[in-house]
């Protein structure tokens, strides 16, 4: 059995174990606490009753928390299914039509970088090597063992008896590019006006078709790619230096030929007011380090008087000075 407070308990236990025989005559003091009695038993009790009812409204929180909890769960895991089947839904539709479809692009891909490997092999690949091979079966075995031992009889002879750079030669003593003019060459010139029997790269056949519209009907070639170098023109590096690169049209080049153009469009009345307007004043445009204006009137004009922000004021409470027609005259009060 559950107490609800051990001190009330006890005085409950207390009165119960001292309480008098009914034969037995009680005294006053024995009456009023018998009187007391009744009222401590009356308030045990509401407290019972009280902790009765706090226990089954925890038990009833308890229960209340649990259903809560349970359905929580139960709505958690309907949509965990419902998203899971969503997803398997997606997976056996979208995504394997996306599959599908990505998997045909890249067969097309591939089928068509093989189309086109086949096609630069047939008609680029095939020629140069068709010519490097014809080059190399007209090579004697016996000519090309000769010579390449005399090269090496030369290199190791040339070596035994000097030092030999990479980036100095000396022909007269040791040349080792003279078997530079061996060098198998092919011929890969591209198709063209003037080349019908070229080489046609598929590589560059967008290229080719740009090109060619821009230069049907008598068009002619971007001035971009007129040059053995097609491209837009930069300046080179070698003239990037201080005091070359004043001279290209980058530099002041640029600045003077612009002011030669804008010259050779003015007329004669023109020029010569720009001509006056950039004379001196002081001297009828003539002036040197030794011979200059030195009077009065050249140093006003020069440097002339400044200006008082309040005409006639004197410091220390003077009089103002009125300015009349060039004369200074005392303005005094008639007090």
């Amino acid at each position: 059995m559950h107490v609800g407070s051990q001190e009330l308990f006890k005085d409950l236990v207390a009165s119960c174990a001292t309480a008098p025989s009914r034969n037995k005559t009680l005294s006053p003091g024995s009456k009023k606490k018998k009187a007391l009695d009744p009222q401590k038993a009356q308030i045990a009790e509401k407290k019972r009753l009280a902790e009765e009812k706090a226990a089954r409204d925890v038990e009833q929180m308890k229960k209340q928390i649990t259903r809560r909890v349970h359905e929580q769960h139960v709505r958690r895991d309907k949509m965990e299914a419902q998203r899971l089947a969503a997803i398997e839904h997606e997976q056996a539709t979208f995504v394997a039509e996306v599959d599908e479809f990505l998997r045909i692009q890249h067969g097309k891909m591939f089928n068509q970088k093989k189309e086109m490997h086949n096609l630069w092999t047939e008609q680029v690949y095939q020629k140069i090597q068709n010519q490097i091979a014809q080059r190399l079966g007209d090579i004697d075995n016996t000519e090309l063992n000769e010579r390449l031992n005399s090269l090496f009889g030369k290199y190791i002879e040339t070596v035994g008896n000097k030092m030999v750079f990479r980036d100095i030669i000396i022909e007269s003593e040791y040349d080792p590019m003279e078997n530079k003019q061996y060098t198998i060459k092919v011929d890969a010139e591209a198709r063209s006006e003037t080349r019908w029997d070229g080489i046609v790269d598929p590589l560059n056949e967008q290229i080719e078709k740009v090109m060619e519209i821009h230069q049907g009907e008598g068009r002619e070639k971007p001035i971009s790619h007129q040059g053995k170098m097609p491209g837009k023109s930069t300046l080179p590096v070698i003239e990037w230096e201080s005091g070359k690169i004043e001279a290209t049209p980058h530099g002041f080049a640029a600045k003077l030929f612009d002011k030669s153009l804008v010259e050779a469009s003015l007329s004669a009345e023109e020029k010569a007011k720009r001509a006056k307007r950039n004379m001196s004043h002081l001297n009828d445009g003539v002036m040197d380090h030794y011979d200059y204006p030195r009077t009065k009137e050249s140093t006003l004009a020069e440097l002339p008087k400044g200006k008082k922000c309040f005409p006639g004021w004197q410091p220390g409470g003077a009089p103002s000075l009125n300015v009349e027609g060039g004369e200074l005259s005392q303005v005094f009060s008639t007090e």
